[in-house]
């Protein structure tokens, strides 16, 4: 069979990759690179004097190994190393000056700060348990902001699952509770964290070497259209037939391919829109200075007065490179406090926007693979990296026992 993969993300090119073992694959993406939020420093995108030889992730960073198994599955296929990182922590620092860590950022302070420190986590911490029961007990089509209140450690909550899904945080409220569940074990203490070596590229990379996958980046016209005996794609001036084809795109992309098919079920994609967010790599660490002596975490969040919110990641650890300087940070909606001539790359991120009202996701995956059209996104699954790679599993399965 010939397969078009629409998409050159996560998702399609772990499609392509799984597809390509027994049929004809080929990827249109409509950026000039590969990786979709995929963005490595030295690797599918560059920066002006920054140094190549150690890659700094821009978008995708860290992984959680024990609950990525299909992430990780694909990874050890490939080929492609993964390491440990060391922390795995996060610090909330609050409008009125205060900063409230975790222990691996308390462990990492000196030793005649770690008691304040410690006070000032029990104050947060003493709300946690019955607000994760309260998360944990909601029904699934629940709203996140159904299980919250206005302590403070609702608000760490929101600006965590603000940085995992790169929404802003007044959105969070409204939020799918159901994702929310899935990575609740990824905020637990204790979990191993870990990198992919040479930056998450690196995977997307192996695949293009280790296939005959061809790729057409470029694609801003792409039009789909279905003939006699299967589908259509225009590109850059061709036409070329396909017999399947797999939409590896945002739900609000995807309503638009398939719009010219005449696709029974594309009510299930109409109102979609997506969350378009700028984050910036920089090596400002005077964001730092409202705030006593502090140790960079790899999940700092910020809550400002305006009751918006940012992150500012420490890229260095998160990396494995050297803690010293420079320190290279990944901050999101700070710009104001952040230097310009401090900035190494600034990167626009577009992704799927999450709401639990009219959320079709269920309806979507039970349709997958009707009329020959196949559906692959994290949005299908936990919203996250490794649902990526899951859902490109699903439809290499539904190719292989012939699902039409």
């Amino acid at each position: 069979m010939k397969i078009a993969v629409v998409g050159g993300g996560g998702a399609g090119m772990s499609c392509a990759y799984y597809l390509a073992k027994k049929h004809e694959v080929v990827v249109f993406e409509k950026q000039p690179i590969l990786g979709g939020n995929i963005r490595t420093l030295g690797q599918n995108v560059t920066a002006a004097g920054f140094d190549s030889s150690n890659a700094l992730d821009s978008g995708v960073i860290e992984f959680v190994a024990d609950r990525n198994q299909h992430l990780y599955s694909l990874l050890s296929e490939l080929g492609v190393e993964t390491r440990n990182i060391v922390g795995g922590s996060t610090s909330l620092y609050l409008p009125d000056g205060r900063c409230v860590s975790m222990p691996g950022v308390i462990n990492r302070m000196p030793i005649q700060q770690r008691m304040v420190e410690q006070l000032r986590l029990y104050w947060v911490l003493r709300y946690a348990p019955l607000i994760i029961n309260r998360i944990k007990r909601q029904p699934d089509t629940a709203k996140f902001g159904d299980a919250l209140d206005d302590t403070v450690f609702s608000d760490w909550l929101r600006l965590l699952i603000m940085y995992g899904y790169s929404m802003p945080l007044e959105t969070m409220d409204d939020f799918p509770i159901d994702l929310v569940q899935r990575s609740l074990g990824l905020m637990s203490l204790g979990q191993k964290w870990s990198r992919i070596v040479g930056g998450t590229y690196a995977y997307i990379k192996a695949i293009v070497e280790q296939t005959d996958i061809r790729t057409v980046l470029n694609c801003t016209d792409l039009l789909v259209t279905r003939s006699s005996d299967g589908f259509q794609l225009s590109a850059l001036g061709q036409v070329e037939r396909f017999d399947y084809i797999v939409l590896a795109t945002p739900p609000a992309e995807t309503c638009r391919l398939l719009s010219s098919i005449d696709y029974q079920h594309i009510a299930l994609f109409e109102g979609s829109r997506n969350s378009t967010i700028e984050t910036l790599v920089h090596t400002d660490t005077s964001i730092y200075a409202p705030y006593q002596e502090r140790a960079y975490s790899e999940f700092d969040l910020f809550l400002k007065p305006d009751g918006s919110g940012g992150y500012n990641a420490y890229l260095n650890r998160l990396a494995g490179r050297d803690e010293r300087e420079p320190h290279y940070f990944l901050a999101y909606n700070l710009e104001e406090l952040i230097d310009p001539s401090k900035v190494v790359h600034r990167q626009s991120h577009q992704s799927t926007h999450f709401a639990a009202a009219g959320d079709k996701r269920r309806e979507i995956r039970r349709v997958n693979g009707e009329h020959q059209v196949y559906f692959a996104g994290a949005y299908l699954y936990d919203g996250l990296h490794n649902g990526a790679v899951e859902s490109a599993c699903v439809v290499r399965d539904l190719i292989a026992s012939g699902v039409r």
